[in-house]
């Protein structure tokens, strides 16, 4: 591995500079050994770097650690499964479906130690305007009184939702639009509101059957909203549209009432 070890160098005393982790994890991104060699040498960096151990710094590294963690577990994922596959005989899904595989298998091993009976799921799907097709979601407890779901959970349904539209439709989200993927899961077009509501179709009964049929214990209960803020809007347009009518019926009233009532002529006849 000796040849490989310029891929990121350490200096105590200097912080990792962004674009060059980037670029060393684009390159050990086709290799699982040297996703795993790279994320161990980064640990090290870390641990004996000076920088990282000021209290300002700390979390910085820890950031750090977890984003290599993360990537050299993703790198994984992408070549376990088709080594797996090629050796059943089996055509080898694409990289992009085994990465989202693997994240739904440790996203419901985590799942399953909170141990929640029920979690709400309530979505939104914006109907009007230019933002057509923007979706938003939200989850809580179903137990009544419950607290805030706590951020490894929310993760992990996240993870969940968006591994079942990599799998299930070849689809990403990204800023609440939902995008077409080819088979590497790079974006080729936005998908429509139809498009979209046709997915979440039934209270997103696909997610839920996607969840069971993965083993999570946890009943979803799944209901969709109002897009925030179109409520308002429609009834703002009600409300104007209520004053308009209104308008043209005592217009209309008021001319029946003058021609109703004749001036009197008076004077000599």
């Amino acid at each position: 591995m000796s040849a490989n070890s310029s891929v990121i160098s350490s200096v105590d005393d200097r912080a990792f500079v962004r674009e060059d982790l980037l670029k060393a994890m684009q390159l050990a991104g086709n290799s699982a050994e040297l996703a795993q060699y790279l994320t161990k040498q980064v640990h090290e960096i870390v641990d004996n770097s000076r920088v990282f151990k000021k209290p300002e710094k700390m979390q910085v590294g820890q950031q750090i650690l977890k984003a290599v963690d993360e990537f050299a577990q993703l790198v994984a994922y992408k070549f376990s499964e088709e080594a797996k596959q090629i050796w059943a005989g089996i055509t080898p899904s694409t990289k992009f479906e085994n990465i989202h595989r693997g994240i739904t298998q440790e996203a419901v091993e985590s799942l399953s130690k909170k141990g929640y009976e029920g979690i709400r799921f309530d979505f939104a799907i914006k109907q009007t305007g230019e933002e057509k097709g923007h979706f938003v979601r939200g989850y809580a407890s179903s137990e009544k009184g419950a607290p805030p779901l706590d951020g490894e959970t929310v993760d992990s349904l996240d993870r969940l939702f968006n591994a079942w539209l990599a799998n299930e439709h070849q689809v990403l989200t990204e800023d609440g639009f939902f995008f077409k993927t080819d088979a590497e899961g790079n974006k080729t077009r936005q998908l429509t509101l139809d498009e979209v509501e046709e997915i979440m179709a039934d209270s997103a009964q696909g997610f839920k059957d996607y969840l069971q049929s993965n083993h999570v214990e946890t009943q979803l209960v799944s209901r969709q909203r109002e897009y925030p803020g179109e409520h308002r809007l429609e009834e703002t347009k009600k409300a104007a549209a209520q004053k308009a009518v209104e308008r043209v019926i005592e217009a209309e009233e008021a001319e029946k009432v003058e021609a109703e009532v004749q001036p009197t002529h008076i004077g000599p006849t």
